[in-house]
């Protein structure tokens, strides 16, 4: 048996402010990262999120999610506004989902998603949104 389909839309996160720092993986990269502490929807939580641009156009995006109560499975679908100071829309990342979430996860599942960005837009990020649902 399979869970009906449904419609759900998306919340909307603040935004928050990147963070400029130095690549652990190349020292000669500069880094711009956001993070979010925890965020919940309906049965779900995502703890510790963080999204990572790298100056080369590189980027990581890692997590843990869980959720309290399903029967089916449930799963985190994240997708992320970059804006830059004037609250411009630079560019938009995801929809990624995370693995199927049961019960007795917590404190979660970790996964994360690799992805690529215009370099030329790394000076100008400055903020993200997270939309999210689950």
């Amino acid at each position: 048996m399979t869970e009906p389909s449904k419609s759900v839309e998306k919340r909307e996160g603040k935004p928050t402010k990147a963070v400029r720092g130095r690549s652990q993986r190349n020292h000669d990269l500069e880094t711009k990262t956001v993070t979010w502490l925890q965020m919940n929807v309906g049965d779900c939580s995502q703890l510790n999120a963080t999204l990572v641009f790298e100056s080369d156009g590189s980027g990581v995006f890692s997590c843990s999610t869980w959720t309290n109560h399903t029967v089916f499975g449930d799963t985190w679908h994240s997708t992320f506004a970059v804006y830059d100071v004037n609250k411009v829309r630079l560019f938009t990342l995801g929809e990624w989902d995370s693995p199927s979430m049961n019960v007795g996860n917590t404190p979660g599942i970790a996964w994360s998603n690799q992805f690529k960005f215009p370099a030329a837009q790394f000076e100008a990020i400055d903020n993200v949104t997270q939309y999210y649902s689950c």
